[in-house]
């Protein structure tokens, strides 16, 4: 296990890999570089929390032993050769991508739903409804961004699919892909897609049903 000097006390400092990060409980594991026994590692942890890990980063800690003499990190700092933040947590994603493509989709729902409203198939209220949730959903993904990034306070995982639920999912979608975020959390996106299929499905039933006035 590689140690670092500078210790407070009588600690050690050992230097290791972030791994198994799960940024919505704050938590995840720290890898000896060397090899060794992995560390449980907590958000808390951290002593400066000018930004939350998003796994992989190279830190230097203590070790220290909870009541069961298992592993935890203390005293946590990022290391000098940390791997850089992925541009992705903080910027939109590139080009070669599929963000603009999943973006175009979502933009040609609003554009569906806004033409049977000018054809008066549906009511005037439904696109304003889509549009501006989808606008507030975009908004407030990215907010909770950058807040796992600072490491604030997080918006609640149902307040973001109640938003969805509301019509904001196609604002959600692109969010998803532009700022990484949800993205990858299989719990998370099953829900996500079964509210993505209940809107969908509302509108093929009206269509077979022929439900539009």
């Amino acid at each position: 296990m590689k140690q670092v000097v500078g210790g407070t006390g009588n600690h050690l400092r050992h230097q290791g890999r972030i791994t198994n990060w799960n940024d919505e409980r704050g938590f995840g594991f720290v890898v000896p570089e060397n090899g060794g026994e992995r560390a449980f590692l907590h958000i808390n942890a951290f002593e400066r929390k000018h930004r939350r890990p998003v796994g992989d980063e190279i830190v230097s800690y203590e070790l220290r032993r909870d009541e069961k003499n298992r592993p935890q990190a203390a005293a946590v700092r990022y290391a000098e050769v940390s791997a850089p933040m992925p541009v992705s947590a903080l910027a939109p994603v590139s080009k070669t991508s599929v963000a603009i493509p999943i973006c175009l989709a979502c933009l040609g729902f609003l554009l569906f739903v806004g033409a049977m409203a000018y054809l008066q198939r549906v009511p005037d209220w439904v696109p304003f409804t889509y549009a501006g949730v989808s606008v507030y959903t975009y908004m407030v993904y990215g907010e909770d961004k950058s807040k796992a990034i600072r490491g604030g306070w997080r918006t609640p995982e149902s307040t973001l699919h109640l938003l969805e639920l509301l019509g904001g999912w196609p604002g959600a979608l692109a969010a998803q892909q532009v700022f990484r975020h949800k993205s990858r959390k299989e719990p998370y996106q099953l829900i996500f897609w079964g509210i993505v299929a209940l809107h969908i499905g509302t509108w093929i039933w009206l269509a077979v049903t022929n439900k539009f006035h």
